[in-house]
């Protein structure tokens, strides 16, 4: 979508009606311009924007952060920030992805982070977390690490795709477990702290006896109950159980089917159960994160499903 100044100042307009801070990440130098003193970061300022308009970022006190588009000019415009006399100077050597040279990178931001110990070190998480297809808990418990051993000052990521959902909360939780792990001299394990979202630490074991063995067989037909159906669907973090009577809405699955046995909208046992297996299905998904779609089946890859070890 094409833009223009005056679309530029319009959304920082809405921005500052927020008591947050914000910033603006663009290569086009009016739009940077229109954000001076006014945004809290300006993003992505190459040699093109520092000989532009670099007097007039240099008058306001928003922070900014410097690129280069080699490698060798960086060490450059750095310097070029600080002889225009800028008062806020970040440092972005940019983190490449998986496979388009993320050692590489790493290596440059060592090279920076040596030269200019007192330029504080953006690094861009969402380079990498959002151009691979694997949760992003545990990439970002890595990241985080590696920004920890180069003493990086501000992690960032956009968590513009859906996979990314809840990185912000998840940065900041290993960036935690990083300060403990450094002050303590150990590795970032048995913290009193961790992102362990998915799996657990030691499995936990229940003792229990059994009486007659039962072989469990599904039954393949089903009446539709005479009280009538439901649909569910999860919005916004609410469980909706829609009935032709009313709509039952909740957080969890047994506050909703205690109201619909309350209020007789199920007569049937087989409905009855199915719909206990259904809105704990639409919980643990609205928990998770994950899409919920009535009558499917909970889409979950692991292939150690079910094995106590």
């Amino acid at each position: 979508m094409d833009a223009d100044v005056d679309d530029a100042e319009r959304s920082i307009d809405v921005a500052l009606g927020f008591d947050l801070p914000f910033s603006i990440d663009t290569s086009v130098p009016e739009f940077l311009l229109s954000g001076c003193g006014r945004a809290d970061m300006l993003l992505s300022a190459n040699k093109e924007i520092l000989d532009g308009i670099g007097e007039e970022i240099a008058e306001t006190d928003s922070a900014v952060t410097i690129i280069a588009e080699e490698d060798s000019d960086l060490d450059e415009n750095l310097n070029l920030a600080r002889e225009l006399e800028i008062k806020k100077i970040v440092a972005d050597p940019i983190l490449n992805h998986v496979g388009e040279g993320l050692v590489a990178s790493l290596e440059r931001y060592k090279k920076i982070r040596g030269k200019f110990k007192d330029i504080p070190l953006f690094f861009g998480v969402g380079n990498v977390s959002e151009l691979i297809d694997a949760d992003s808990v545990g990439v970002n418990a890595i990241l985080a690490g590696l920004a920890s051993e180069l003493n990086a000052d501000i992690l960032f990521t956009p968590e513009y795709s859906q996979k990314c959902f809840g990185s912000i909360y998840e940065l900041r939780r290993a960036s935690e477990m990083m300060f403990l792990s450094e002050n303590r001299g150990m590795p970032p394990k048995d913290l009193g702290i961790d992102l362990l979202l998915f799996k657990e630490k030691r499995k936990k074991t229940s003792f229990f006896q059994t009486t007659k063995i039962v072989a469990a067989k599904e039954k393949k037909e089903w009446k539709i109950d005479p009280l009538g159906g439901f649909l569910i669907n999860v919005k916004d973090g609410w469980i909706y159980a829609i009935h032709r009577r009313c709509t039952i809405l909740g957080k969890g699955a047994k506050e909703i089917l205690d109201t619909i046995i309350e209020k007789d909208l199920a007569s049937s046992k087989e409905h009855i159960a199915y719909l206990g297996r259904e809105l704990m299905k639409a919980e643990i998904c609205m928990k998770l994160g994950r899409s919920y779609l009535q009558d499917e089946e909970f889409e979950y890859v692991y292939p150690f499903e079910g094995k106590d070890e």
